[in-house]
């Protein structure tokens, strides 16, 4: 028997095969507007197993015995808790099921294997110790293996040479071993500087027409002296020995064109960035066709050239099977080479934002450099690079970002780090720079879970001399998973737009070239789903030291941060108000949009381009125009669709039943594209949409995802004659939600309307 309390004077009772019906209340009980922690589950430690699982779910407190307490915070802690609940083998291997497929996000990411198997045998009896121990490990092992995969590999052919050389005193002989090249040496053991630069240089002089390739300009100028003739932007028709460059440009312009039918020696630097960029171009709205033939081309390229040289730290096993492949095709020997010479590698911290801050405002004021990391743009939205520029106190500092770093001439950016106590990197810096400076021993990485996670490992390497390095997990968490249909899907429905069909879409899915890609995508976003437990598995796997430090924040810490940000902001207003550099798009976006002149109040109404996001959502329930032949079809397809399903309209009433309605859409709905039924999951995702991580509530998950993509505002009416039934409680009125687009949105979305 399980009982129910909400409030003063009511207790309904449940039995034990009336779970279903429990939780039903509860929804609607929450739904309705009664607090959380008003609600509580009373039961004996018969019923405990079931209360405590009812009461995880809905954040509620449960009471067993007269004990009161809310179940854990995650699925790990609520294992813990069922245990001795558990009445038999089935309820305990579902408490050990939950500790051990959640295990991942505790370890290595706030502790180590050992520490976590410890902290679960002091909180479980002795009987579940092996059982829980054993599962733990297999578990993580089987996920640190998949993990190898992505930054490693395995040759697995005999065929292939595999040579350990001391990269500061040996080269290739491209002369005498033509094939394919492949030098994964660590970060720092000079395979740019000592191996592909002086290849690169004799392949030119020998008369190879030889290219290399990297994936950013910053990468670009950091290789050669800004008057090198071989640089991709100078006058390359007259160059007989070679072009250098970003893999991009030279791989598809015509202007190469020639360049590319001679060449006898391709090397590609930092392959990982230049093949994710190449599959990256069909987001970018390049067509489905024309991606097929640049794949293609770039594959004739690597069969064509006598030679390839292809150098990553971290190379993949799926790269190394699409070389070897390659190799295969076009009969060409590989040779693979590894570091002969053991690395030291740097201790990592795991700690807090603050701790870092605080540590790098302490070295500053005695006089020692830092270099700091963030994997966030300078230009994103809300991004926090700015605030941790103006967290950090000393006038000595430096922020360099990809518009900086394009205009720094090669060599300037490492006099500027020179000169400065602190410098500041965007993801700019992942790969081709070397700081040596011998004060510059302290390394700070801000991880928000944006780019790569081996590309974090980069990061680690750029300074040198470091001994160690300081990071702080600041996201990656709660990524919306895609299946490799849903990319497929989402991939060719972009691309085409109108002409879209379900027939084009299959024909798509028997194309090998794009369908390596698609493969390409599901690593590259698998491997973001459980963004830190990866991160940190690979620095184990690389040899790092992983320590904990992970202080409790101050409130002196909290009111750092709020200043940083308040300052943050002003210089943004600021900066749009005066147009500067950085800017001025931005600022003429707004005013394009809203068709007005620029204002601190404009501004701050705009929310950093959420309010036009909530405007341009609420557009396709208005308008009744064909909008086929848009790139957003897709997207004002998908929102009608949802419209009709909610009945949405200006002033828009809903109860749990449309809230659970909406639900099931998302589930198992469809909506119409064209002449076609697509289905809704394999789009409501955040691509689209603002999705609300809860859903235990339909109706307030209902509630908050129209307020965070549609702009409505929510308000309970009295309540009206809705009646529920509940075991052993008599009817009783439901609240009925009110959901309406403030005046503010109403008028500027009624201003837009009109001007289309």
């Amino acid at each position: 028997m399980i009982v129910l309390s909400c409030g003063v004077n009511c207790q309904l009772k449940f039995g034990v095969d009336e779970s279903n019906a429990l939780r039903d209340k509860i929804v609607e009980i929450i739904g309705d507007g009664e607090p959380r922690n008003s609600v509580r589950l009373i039961s004996d430690n018969k019923s405990g197993f079931d209360a405590v699982k009812i009461a995880f779910d809905y954040k509620i407190t449960v009471v067993l015995d007269g004990h009161e307490f809310k179940p854990g915070s995650n699925r790990f802690n609520l294992g813990v808790t069922l245990l001795p609940f558990a009445k038999n083998e089935v309820e305990e291997k579902e408490a050990i099921d939950l500790v051990v497929t959640s295990s991942h996000h505790l370890c290595p990411e706030r502790m180590s294997e050992v520490s976590l198997i410890d902290e679960v045998r002091s909180r479980t009896c002795n009987q579940f110790h092996t059982r829980i121990a054993e599962a733990i490990k297999n578990h993580l092992n089987a996920k640190k293996n998949a993990v190898s995969l992505a930054h490693n590999f395995y040759t697995k052919n005999d065929n292939i040479t595999e040579t350990n050389i001391d990269l500061c005193q040996e080269r290739l002989c491209l002369d005498r071993f033509p094939g394919i090249h492949i030098v994964v040496t660590p970060p720092g053991t000079g395979k740019t500087t000592n191996c592909l630069i002086p290849t690169f240089d004799e392949a030119g002089n020998n008369g190879m027409h030889p290219i290399f390739l990297n994936p950013s300009r910053a990468f670009t100028n950091s290789l050669y002296h800004d008057q090198d003739e071989r640089h991709y932007h100078t006058d390359i028709t007259k160059n007989e020995t070679g072009v250098y460059g970003v893999s991009l440009s030279i791989l598809y312009r015509k202007k190469y064109k020639h360049i590319r039918d001679k060449c006898q020696v391709l090397i590609i630097d930092e392959f990982e960035d230049v093949f994710n960029l190449m599959h990256s171009e069909l987001g970018m709205r390049v067509s489905v066709d024309e991606y097929i033939e640049r794949m293609d081309n770039f594959k004739k390229i690597i069969a064509d050239a006598s030679t390839v040289v292809i150098a990553d730290a971290f190379l993949s096993q799926d790269s190394f099977d699409f070389i070897s492949n390659l190799a295969t095709l076009s009969n060409k020997k590989m040779f693979v080479y590894r570091s002969s010479k053991p690395r030291n590698m740097p201790e990592i911290f795991i700690t807090t934002k603050p701790d870092i801050i605080n540590k790098i405002n302490e070295r500053a004021s005695s006089g020692k450099k830092c270099i700091v990391f963030s994997d966030e743009a300078h230009n994103a939205k809300k991004s926090n690079v700015n605030v941790l520029v103006n967290a950090i106190n000393t006038p000595k500092k430096i922020l360099i970002d990809a518009d900086t770093a394009r205009k720094f001439p090669n060599g300037a950016i490492n006099k500027n780090v020179s000169s400065k106590l602190v410098s500041i990197f965007t993801p700019v810096v992942k790969n081709g720079f070397s700081f040596t400076d011998k004060d510059l021993t302290f390394t700070a990485i801000f991880s928000n879970g944006l780019v790569q996670p081996n590309d974090i490992m980069q990061f680690v390497h750029r300074a040198r001399n470091a001994n160690n390095a300081f990071l702080a997990l600041l996201g990656g968490k709660n990524r919306v998973y895609k299946n490799s249909d849903h990319i497929i899907t989402e991939l060719v429905m972009s691309a085409l737009g109108c002409d879209y069909s379900i027939e084009r879409l299959h024909e798509y899915c028997h194309n090998p070239t794009l369908m390596h890609m698609v493969n390409r995508l599901f690593i590259q976003h698998k491997l973001c789903l459980d963004y830190n437990f990866t991160l940190l598995t690979m620095l184990e796997q690389q040899g790092y030291k992983i320590s904990y430090l992970l202080p409790e924040l101050k409130n002196s810490d909290k009111k750092m941060l709020e200043l940083a940000e308040l300052k943050t902001e002003e210089e943004r207003i600021f900066g749009l108000l005066n147009r500067s550099e950085f800017y001025a798009k931005e600022a003429l976006d707004i005013e394009r949009f809203y068709g007005e002149k620029l204002s601190e109040e404009l501004i701050r109404f705009d929310d950093r381009g959420n309010t036009r996001r909530i405007i341009t959502n609420n557009i396709p329930l208005y308008k009744c125009t064909d909008d086929s032949n848009s790139q957003e079809s897709v997207t004002f397809a998908m929102i009608r669709s949802l419209a009709n399903e909610l009945n949405l309209s200006g002033n828009y009433s809903f109860s749990g039943y449309e809230a659970d309605k909406f639900l099931a859409w998302i589930e198992n709905g469809k909506f119409k594209f064209g002449h076609e039924l697509i289905a809704v999951k394999k789009f409501f995702n955040k691509d689209y949409f603002i999705i609300p991580s809860k859903r235990g509530i339909p109706i307030r998950f209902l509630e908050s995802f129209l307020n965070k993509n549609f702009g409505y505002k929510t308000d309970s009416s009295k309540p009206k004659n809705y009646y529920r039934d509940g075991p052993g409680s008599v009817r009783s009125k439901r609240a009925v939600k009110i959901a309406y687009l403030p005046n503010d949105i109403s008028y500027w979305l009624t201003k837009k309307l009109a001007s289309q």
